[in-house]
C-alpha cells in the first residue's frame, strides 16, 4: 500500500503460501479476473477491518528463495514485458502448435498480413485475425511436409503446419474489411476470383495470339 502510488508501497497483506492460488492450466484472462477479483476483494476488506493500513506499518514477511523457485518453476522472479499487439503477430516459422494456442488464449486472437496475398494468390498485403484453431489428423493428407510451416488453403480449409510439425485449421478468422469469423469463406471467394480472372486473362491471351497467327498467315500466303 502507498499513500500516493498505485502497485507500489509495502505489502501489508496476501494470500497464504503454501497453499497458494491454483490456476488452471487453460486459464483465460476473463477466467483469471472471475478467479481472482472476488479473492483480491475479501483480502482489501480484511485489510480494512484489521487496520493493517494505520501507522506505524508492518509489512508481511517475504517470500523464502525456495518458494519463489516453487512458484515460478524454477526459473525465479522476472519482470513481464509490456504486451502490445506485436505479441501476437504471427510467427508460423517459428511458433510451436502450443505457442500458437497460447497466445490465442490469453491474447484472444494472432494475426498477419502476408498470409491473404499468398493464399488467394492476389499478392495483397491484408491482415487476417487468427480467432481459433483446432488440431488436425496428422494423416489428413491436407498439408505437405515440403510446404513447410505457414498458411494453407486446403479444400475450403485453412491449415498451418506448426515448426514443431502438428497440423492446426483456423477455423475461425476475420480478414481486414470483412465480416467478422468468416475470413476462411472469404479467403477462399477471393482466392477463386483470382484463378477465374486469371483464366479469362490466358484464354484472352491465347485467342489473341491465334489471330495474330491467322493473320501472319494470310500474309504470307
Amino acid at each position: 500500500m502507498h499513500p500516493t502510488a498505485f502497485d507500489k508501497g509495502l505489502v501489508l497483506a496476501r494470500t497464504p503460501f503454501p497453499p497458494g492460488i491454483p490456476v488452471p492450466h487453460d486459464a483465460t484472462p476473463a477466467s483469471l479476473s472471475e478467479l481472482l477479483a472476488p479473492l483480491g476483494a475479501d483480502l482489501l476488506i480484511d485489510a480494512l477491518r484489521s487496520g493493517v493500513f494505520v501507522p506505524p506499518l508492518v509489512p508481511v514477511p517475504g517470500l523464502a528463495v525456495s518458494q519463489i523457485v516453487e512458484i515460478t518453476g524454477e526459473k525465479g522472479v522476472a519482470k513481464a514485458a509490456k504486451i502490445t499487439r506485436e505479441c501476437a503477430r504471427a510467427e508460423w516459422g517459428v511458433w510451436t502448435a502450443q505457442e500458437v494456442l497460447t497466445r490465442v488464449r490469453v491474447l484472444g486472437s494472432v494475426w498477419d498480413e502476408r498470409s491473404y496475398g499468398l493464399l488467394t494468390g492476389s499478392g495483397e498485403r491484408k491482415r487476417i485475425v487468427y480467432e481459433r484453431f483446432e488440431n488436425v489428423d496428422e494423416n489428413s493428407g491436407l498439408v505437405g511436409e515440403e510446404e513447410g510451416s505457414r498458411m494453407v488453403l486446403r479444400e475450403g480449409r485453412l491449415v498451418v503446419r506448426t515448426c514443431d510439425g502438428v497440423l492446426l485449421e483456423c477455423v475461425e478468422c476475420t480478414v481486414e474489411g470483412g465480416r467478422k469469423g468468416e475470413g476462411v469463406r472469404e479467403v477462399d471467394r477471393e482466392r477463386k476470383r483470382v484463378e477465374r480472372r486469371r483464366g479469362e486473362q490466358i484464354g484472352r491471351a491465347r485467342r489473341a495470339t491465334g489471330v495474330v497467327e491467322e493473320q501472319q498467315n494470310s500474309v504470307q500466303a
